[in-house]
C-alpha cells in the first residue's frame, strides 16, 4: 500500500483504495518474498526479506502507518535517493514522531502512527479493527470538543492469532541440554543393538522348525 493506492473525490469526499495486487490477504505467508516487492518508501521491514519475521497482514499495517505519517506531517518518515539507504532506515531507524515534526498534530494521532511503524510486527497494532477503533474515537472527540485528548490506545486490538516468537530468550540451559541430548543420540558409540526371537509356529504339513532369529534391530 502507498499513497498512489488511495483516491479521494474532492466533490464527495469519497475515498477508494485501489491496485492492491501485492496486498497480504492470508493470515501468514510461508517464508518471505525474497527480493523486496512493493514501493520502497512504504515497505515494512519484514517485507524486505532481511528479517527473521514472517510476512503477514501486519506489513500492510506498517504501510498504513507511513500513509498516516505522510497525511498529517506532509512528508514521508524516510526520504532518500539511495534504495539501500531507504531499506536500512526501514530496518533500523525510528522516525521522529509526527507531533514532534508538527506540534499541531494531536498526540493520540501521533501515537497511533508510531504504533503502526514499530519495526517488530508483534509490537504493532495486530488488526485493522484496532486501528479503526482508535481513529474513530479520535474523530468523536474532535467533533464533540474540537480537540483530541490522550486516551489509552489499542484497547480494541486483540492479537489475531497466537504465534511462536522467532527467537527463544532466557532458555540457554534448556537449549544446551537439548543440544547435548542430540549429540549423544547421534553418537555411534552410544548405539545399542539387540536381537529378538520369535516363537516357532507348528503346522500339520511339516514339523516345527527351529527358532529363527529376526534381523538385528538397532536403536540409538
Amino acid at each position: 500500500m502507498s499513497g498512489a493506492n488511495v483516491l479521494v473525490s474532492p466533490a464527495t469526499r469519497e475515498i477508494r483504495v485501489i491496485d492492491l495486487g501485492l496486498g497480504v490477504r492470508s493470515a501468514a505467508l510461508e517464508g518471505s518474498l525474497g527480493e523486496p516487492a512493493g514501493t520502497l518508501e512504504y515497505m515494512a521491514p519484514e517485507q524486505t526479506g532481511r528479517t527473521r519475521h514472517r510476512l503477514d497482514h501486519r506489513a500492510d499495517l506498517y504501510s498504513l502507518g507511513i500513509l498516516l505519517y505522510e497525511l498529517f506531517v506532509g512528508e514521508l518518515p524516510f526520504v532518500s535517493d539511495d534504495p539501500l539507504d531507504l531499506l536500512h532506515r526501514h530496518l533500523a531507524e525510528r522516525p521522529s514522531p509526527p507531533a514532534r515534526r508538527d506540534p499541531s498534530v494531536p498526540a493520540p494521532i501521533s501515537d497511533i502512527a508510531m504504533a503502526l511503524l514499530e519495526k517488530d510486527p508483534d509490537a504493532r497494532y495486530q488488526s485493522a479493527e484496532g486501528v479503526v477503533h482508535d481513529l474513530e474515537r479520535c474523530l468523536e472527540q474532535l467533533e464533540a470538543r474540537a480537540a483530541i485528548a490522550p486516551f489509552p490506545l489499542r484497547r480494541a486490538d486483540p492479537a489475531v492469532a497466537l504465534s511462536a516468537p522467532p527467537r527463544l530468550y532466557g532458555r540457554d540451559e534448556e537449549l544446551a541440554a537439548l543440544r547435548a541430548a542430540f549429540t549423544t543420540s547421534t553418537s555411534s558409540s552410544s548405539a545399542t543393538c539387540w536381537t529378538r526371537r520369535r516363537t516357532p509356529v507348528a503346522t500339520r504339513s511339516r514339523p516345527p522348525s527351529s527358532p529363527r532369529s529376526s534381523p538385528a534391530s538397532c536403536r540409538s
